[in-house]
């Protein structure tokens, strides 16, 4: 068997192969590979192995995809371009292909599915047809490695250095050529995975899940009375924090990054918050945390926009006076990592 079938082999196992392994993973009931899904578009230049006489050429490509889990995923890819698939000679080529996708963010533990930044190791195949020439089918095997950033809730920008083996014919002779790939380009992202759950209606469903999250502190608070009636008594000018030592008695209000608007679903979770306020005799106290600024006033100025936007939507629209609501510093509560896109709410006993 030559190496034109050993490629053709290997890049028809390898396609249906993924597929299979996507859809077994999504099969079981996460939803993650449709909220994950991602279109890009890239152009670049690609360098031929050998030193054959005009063996540089151009690429442009477009995949999708989406990953089916923390660390995988799946892409197909449309490309066409120029290169040197014969010695001395650049031809014109369409190419459609898949791509196994391993996220090396995991490596170092951090990846996360609200991440900036990806760093992606991508294998897979390809189908090469020549524009001219003789022997135009070329099968290929592809390997490279991408990295990106996300400067907006959708859209990303990322460059890819790869390198591609195909068939490669010298003075009639067939070998393995290698081309080496540069490309950058935009990638837009359809969604992402929420720490709330999601429905047909959206909204709904988080305040459902905020008020399961309500009666659950609720329970806990009337657990922990019993804890706190058996220690030892506090100055009275102290109060005293009604909340396990794993935060179980706080709740995230998030902000996007540099801002201090509350979006839609984090109002959700102030309405429950407040009504939660008016019928129990319990104060909050807010920790804001920065964007892990190295400016002092700016850091300042961003976690007293979030205290006072929380502070705001509390007093005006749910009538909590304002002796209820206390504005903690994060380093004083022992907070080792002070930096987030967040402030906490937690709950507070007022003392006797």
């Amino acid at each position: 068997m030559n190496l034109r079938k050993h490629l053709a082999a290997l890049s028809c196992l390898l396609l249906p192969s993924l597929i299979a392994t996507a859809q077994n993973t999504t099969n079981g009931g996460n939803s993650q590979f449709t909220q994950n899904t991602y279109i890009s578009a890239s152009i670049g230049d690609t360098w031929a192995w050998s030193k054959g006489i005009n063996g540089n050429g151009f690429l442009g490509k477009i995949s999708i995809g989406s990953r089916f889990n923390d660390t995988s995923g799946l892409r197909i890819n449309f490309g066409l371009g120029k290169r040197e698939f014969n010695f001395g000679q650049t031809v014109g080529y369409y190419s459609v292909g898949a791509d196994y996708t391993l996220s090396l963010l995991n490596l170092f533990d951090a990846f996360n599915h609200n991440s900036r930044f990806m760093l992606d190791l991508n294998v897979g195949a390809a189908y090469n047809r020549l524009r001219d020439g003789e022997h135009r089918n070329r099968p290929s095997i592809n390997v490279g490695i991408g990295a990106g950033y996300r400067f907006a809730p959708h859209w990303g920008i990322f460059a890819e250095a790869g390198a591609s083996g195909t068939e490669f014919r010298k003075n009639g002779d067939r070998q393995i050529g290698i081309g080496i790939d540069l490309a950058v380009g935009l990638r837009y992202c359809f969604g992402r995975v929420d720490e709330t759950p999601k429905g047909n209606d959206q909204l709904d469903k988080q305040i459902e899940y905020l008020n399961s999250e309500i009666n659950r502190l609720n329970d806990e608070v009337n657990k922990l009375r019993h804890t706190i009636d058996s220690m030892p008594k506090v100055a009275p000018e102290r109060k005293i924090m009604i909340a396990p030592q794993n935060e179980a008695g706080s709740i995230d209000i998030f902000f996007e990054e540099y801002s201090t608007f509350i979006g839609e679903d984090q109002r959700a979770k102030i309405s429950a918050i407040g009504n939660w306020l008016k019928e129990n005799n319990y104060n909050i106290w807010i920790v804001a945390f920065s964007d892990n600024l190295n400016n002092a006033d700016i850091d300042g100025k961003l976690r007293s926009g979030r205290t006072q936007a929380i502070r705001n939507l509390l007093e005006t629209t749910y009538g909590i006076a304002s002796d209820r609501i206390t504005v903690v510093n994060a380093e004083e509560m022992g907070y080792k990592n002070v930096s987030g896109c967040n402030a906490k709410i937690l709950f507070v006993e007022p003392s006797k």
